[in-house]
This record gives structure tokens, sequence and C-alpha cells, in this order.
């Protein structure tokens, strides 16, 4: 998208740039990681036969930016499960920079979904739950799809994962491990299990989010095609537009106000290369 485009706040992409991410700051050095981190993936996945593509905040940058969303720094993709078990045995049992973070190989990390985690830097936070995990890099979020996803069964999942961050993690181990598994291998399979009979008509977000809300027709969503991001041609839903209708309302090119733009981690990053 050209940098001289005026949007509905009066500003221009060069003039965003120059507010949030310009050249040397700390989110852009995030982002340009990031980058690094998502051709990696694309490259993987690729040469493996993985299905992954944008979602989110990262699906709206490449629509309306032709990349990050200038005050963005975080990274999302969608990747069904049995992509995501294969994909982490090649990250995790391979030598690269990286690794997928789940509880199997770090236990202060009782999400249900994973993360792809760069080694090489890490977020500096005063926060109770980050200090837990072995790994604190920079990271891109590994958001599971699935068909005939059920509200309540998601806001179940919410409720345990939230437990279970909030009052056991780094206190209780046993408990900790005790409730991640009983969700994670039985209430989870479980809804999946049941979803199975509602069809194919919807594709959304699934259970081990714990966030509901982000269901689409399958129609729109595939057969992927490829969007431009940051440089990259990166896979995408086929009609992002309407999936973005969905998790962002019909006025999605346009901008927030400024009190809206928010920075989910970057405070401080460390880097060791």
């Amino acid at each position: 998208m050209p940098i001289d485009i005026v949007y509905n706040t009066g500003e221009t992409d060069l003039e965003l740039k120059n507010k949030y991410n310009y050249d040397g700051s700390e989110l852009r050095k995030a982002q340009l990681r990031m980058i690094k981190m998502l051709s990696f993936l694309n490259d993987i996945c690729k040469e493996n036969g993985i299905t992954y593509f944008v979602a989110f905040g990262t699906l709206l940058g490449a629509v309306r930016h032709g990349g990050f969303i200038p005050w963005d720094d975080d990274l999302d993709i969608y990747i069904n499960d049995k992509d995501l078990k294969k994909l982490r045995k090649i990250i995790n049992n391979g030598s690269y920079p990286y690794v997928i973070q789940d509880y199997s190989s770090d236990k202060g990390f009782v999400r249900y979904y994973n993360v792809l985690r760069d080694l090489k830097s890490e977020y500096i936070k005063e926060e109770y739950q980050h200090n837990q995990r072995e790994y604190r890099g920079i990271q891109i979020d590994l958001f599971p799809y699935d068909y005939g996803v059920m509200e309540w069964g998601v806001r179940l999942v919410g409720k345990t994962y939230g437990l279970n961050e909030k009052l056991f993690l780094g206190k209780n181990r046993v408990l900790t491990a005790l409730i991640f598994h009983l969700t994670r291998g039985g209430i989870i399979p479980f809804l999946k299990l049941i979803s199975k009979f509602k069809g194919r008509k919807k594709v959304g977000l699934g259970y081990e989010t714990g966030d509901s809300g982000y269901y689409y027709y399958t129609n729109d969503v595939f057969p992927l095609k490829t969007i431009n991001f940051e440089g990259l041609a990166v896979p995408c839903p086929n009609h992002p537009e309407a999936v973005l209708k969905i998790d962002y309302g019909c006025n999605y090119m346009e901008l927030p106000p400024e009190n809206q733009r928010n920075h989910h981690k970057v405070i401080n990053i460390r880097f060791y290369d």
C-alpha cells in the first residue's frame, strides 16, 4: 500500500512509521526479528507440506499497511493440530535458534496453544507469569483452528487456563500439572469429538485459546491464497475482507483513535546476537 494514502485520521503510513516504528526504535527491532522468524516459518512449512495462514492483526496489517500495523508488536498465525505437531517435531528436534514453546518444553508455560520463541532475545517484564517461563524471547503466536467450535466449550477451557496461570503457576506444581493435563488431555479432546458432529461449515479459533467469537465460513478461508507482508508472500484466507469484518467490524480499514493503539509486550527487549 503506498505511503501517501491518507487514513480517516488524516495520517499517512509514513507519518505513522515516524511516530511508532521508525528505524532503530525498540518496536521496529522487535518487528524485524519477527519478520525473520516468519520467513523461517514460511520456508519450513513450504518444505514440509505444512499449512498455516496469517491471522488477526497480522492479516489486518497485511491488508491495510502491507506489513505490520505500525504500533503492533506481535504476530499471529493459524495452524491446525496435525500440522502443529509436525512443525513442533521438526523445530524442537533441529538445530534452530527457535523453539516451539508448550508445556512439554517449558513447565512454566501453561497455555494450551503454542508459540514460536526466538532463543536469541528476551522480553524484560515485571510480570509474574512471564518470569515463570524458561523461554521469554520474541514470539509468534501459533493459534489452532478447528471446525464446529462451541462457544460454551471455549469459555470452559478459558476458565481452567485462567485458574491455572493466576492461582497455581509457580506455587503448586502438582495442581498446575493436574489442571493442565485434565484440560489438554481430557476436556479439549472431548469437545473436539463433539464438534466433529457439527460439520465443517464454519472454521475458527480452536478450544485451546479459551477465546471465543472468531468463526468464519469455511469457503471464506479456504482455499488459501498469498498476500504481501513486509516483502514476504505469506498464506492468507481466500476472502480476507470477510474474515476481517468478523474480527474487527466493517470499518477495519479505518485507524482507531490513538488511545486504542496498544502495544502488547514491547517494553524492554534484550538481544543476544
